[in-house]
């Protein structure tokens, strides 16, 4: 059976929850938006790991302010770090965690969210057999600002 593609202020059933794609996240959700966007920028393929330890070679042999430089290293080592952290603690990718900050049951608060919602609504979408690629092309589509703010990070990765 082929599930339709979840669309901007559509209605749609997952496991038996209601919900409703919003166009915009809440105050209370932006720092979750943000270190999820964070984990999307440094996706850890051989090429965007290539690219930050060559990042943290450059600022340790650069011959610039050691203490600045020092810091541009620790900086880039430990977003590294919780990006390897992120992937060995969870399966699935971050843009699908992104969605569920604004996808919402029908009813739920919008003002704030929790790792528990989060994953029961990853939950009801898994079970209810949606394509992870549907809500890839939703997440960067959707949210106001986003694509322009992944494709930025994504340049970023190839410098």
């Amino acid at each position: 059976m082929i599930k339709p593609k979840p669309q901007l202020n559509q209605k749609f059933v997952a496991n038996g929850h209601e919900y409703v794609i919003m166009d915009y996240i809440t105050i209370g959700r932006e720092a979750e938006m943000k270190n999820i966007v964070s984990k999307m920028a440094f996706s850890l393929d051989f090429k965007g790991l290539f690219s930050k330890i060559k990042e943290i070679y450059s600022y340790s042999t650069s011959g610039e302010s050691p203490i600045n430089q020092l810091h541009k290293v620790s900086v880039v080592s430990l977003n590294l770090m919780d990006a390897i952290t992120y992937i060995e603690n969870n399966k699935r990718e971050p843009y699908i965690e992104l969605c569920a900050l604004f996808i919402n049951r029908v009813g739920e608060d919008h003002s704030t969210i929790t790792k528990q919602q989060i994953d029961e609504k990853i939950n009801d979408w898994i079970i209810e057999g949606f394509d992870p690629n549907d809500f890839f092309l939703l997440a960067i589509n959707s949210v106001n600002d986003l694509k322009s703010q992944w494709m930025e990070s994504k340049q970023k990765l190839k410098k």
